[in-house]
């Protein structure tokens, strides 16, 4: 693997089958309902073209019917391009787009697993085009969620060891640096971790500290 791939990609390159397999059985797969209905909630008549960025294996790009998806793990983009994702290998500090190209982005929990997030955020606010629009799907390290996902890293859990849970302020300061508006923040997943599988749930507006998945939509502020 190039120098320059996140070291976060190892393990979902040499893991990829047994992640995407989890949403094939509970508790992933209902899991994957309630944070897959509020994106798509939040992703209405998106600006093309549209990407995700840390793509994986595709789900969740598949069911919002995203076209175009980039991951610095190239094994698991295999099982993406089979669910019709155009797919490409690079990483989301270097982005292989022109400036001002792209309608909207994705971030479905990536932006836990870089070692630079305002980087990531800058490249991504370098792409976009003007009005474009970054959604972020979050697991805050003050969530019920997070507080779980940290002890499961302590334990070393191969995934979470390398995930840094940011806080609800931290997202905000992030995308603020990085030169985006204000954001429309939605909560979602007030169930607690830990159940064998998990019922429908209608989002919430604003920030909730105790939703276990948080998602950040903020617009590139547009040129005169």
């Amino acid at each position: 693997m190039p120098k320059t791939r996140e070291k976060a990609a190892r393990p979902f390159d040499t893991l990829f089958e047994a992640y995407d397999a989890w949403y094939d059985r509970e508790p992933g797969r209902s899991l994957f309902e309630v944070e897959a209905d509020a994106l798509k909630e939040m992703m209405p008549n998106m600006s093309g073209p549209v990407i995700e960025i840390g793509v994986g294996s595709g789900r969740f790009a598949q069911f919002l019917k995203i076209p175009y998806g980039l991951d610095p793990a190239v094994q698991p983009l295999k099982i993406a391009k089979k669910r019709g994702i155009h797919c490409m290998g690079a990483d989301a500090v270097s982005m292989p787009f022109r400036d001002t190209g792209v309608g909207c982005c994705l971030l479905m929990v990536t932006l836990c697993f870089v070692t630079e997030p305002l980087k990531v955020l800058k490249e991504v606010y370098r792409v976009l085009k003007p009005g474009g629009v970054v959604i972020l799907g979050m697991v805050l390290r003050e969530s019920p969620w997070g507080a779980d996902y940290l002890s499961k890293a302590e334990k070393g859990h191969p995934f979470y060891t390398l995930a840094t849970f940011q806080s609800h302020k931290k997202v905000l300061a992030l995308l603020s640096k990085a030169g985006f508006q204000i954001p429309e923040v939605v909560s979602t997943l007030f169930q607690p971790p830990g159940k064998s599988a998990y019922g429908a749930e209608n989002f919430r507006k604003g920030y909730f500290p105790e939703a276990g998945f948080t998602i950040y939509r903020a617009a590139k502020r547009a040129q005169h």
